[in-house]
């Protein structure tokens, strides 16, 4: 099996729910093993799809129904944000261009992922479908 490591910087880990599975730092998403460097995974309810803060990446259990190079991509979005801090268009291009130099994501793959997006209204941190699909698809064919 194939495991995908993200860098990202080791934080602490702190949580208060009590409805969530721990994966720890090295889960198997979208049937690939990931690691953030040790940025803890946590499956736990969250009004999006997936949510970082400082060491943990937190993924809706809705994830899972969506195509397994979407879970990877979502994985990746929400580790950039260990580097990138909160700015959304940033974790887009990292998480495009980290899947691209990693082999995983495949311009057939990536057309996925701007299909999966493509209808999102966006909201105050995301923009809307259409502009955020154009974003990426810039960064993932940019160097």
């Amino acid at each position: 099996m194939m495991r995908l490591f993200f860098l990202a910087a080791l934080f602490v880990v702190s949580s208060n729910s009590s409805a969530q599975q721990v994966l720890g730092p090295n889960p198997t998403i979208g049937g690939m093993a990931v690691s953030c460097s040790g940025a803890i995974t946590i499956v736990a309810p969250v009004s999006d799809l997936a949510k970082a803060v400082p060491g943990q990446i937190i993924l809706n259990p809705i994830l899972f129904t969506y195509p397994p190079v979407v879970q990877v991509f979502v994985y990746a979005h929400e580790c950039a944000h260990q580097f990138v801090g909160s700015n959304e268009t940033a974790a887009d291009c990292w998480a495009m261009k980290t899947g691209r130099n990693q082999g995983w994501l495949p311009p057939q793959a990536a057309n996925l992922i701007g299909a999966a997006f493509l209808d999102s209204p966006g909201d105050w941190t995301h923009a809307p479908g259409p502009m955020r699909v154009q974003q990426m698809a810039v960064c993932y064919n940019t160097p």
